[in-house]
C-alpha cells in the first residue's frame, strides 16, 4: 500500500489533528487519512476565493477608452 510522509506540519495543525484523533478514539494515522479522504470528497473551491479576501469596490468607474489610456500613462497595468 502506498505511503505518504508529511514534513513541516504546523504545530497547530498537528495539535488539532491529534485532539480529533483522541476524541474519536483513532490513531493519528487513521485521523489524518480520514481527514484527507473527507477533504478530497468536499466540493472544490476556487483557489482565489480561498486565498484572497474579497476586494471592496469603492466606486464604479466606467472603463472608457480615455480612462484606460490615462491609467496606462500613470503606469497602471
Amino acid at each position: 500500500m502506498p505511503a505518504i510522509l508529511l514534513k513541516d506540519v504546523p504545530p497547530a495543525v498537528h495539535r488539532r489533528l491529534k485532539q480529533n484523533a483522541l476524541a474519536q478514539r483513532r490513531s493519528l494515522q487513521q485521523e489524518a487519512l480520514l481527514t484527507l479522504e473527507r477533504g478530497m470528497n468536499a466540493p472544490a473551491a476556487h483557489p482565489a476565493s480561498v486565498l484572497l479576501p474579497p476586494v471592496p469596490v469603492k466606486t464604479k468607474i466606467p472603463l472608457t477608452p480615455a480612462f484606460i489610456r490615462r491609467a496606462r500613462m500613470e503606469g497602471r497595468p
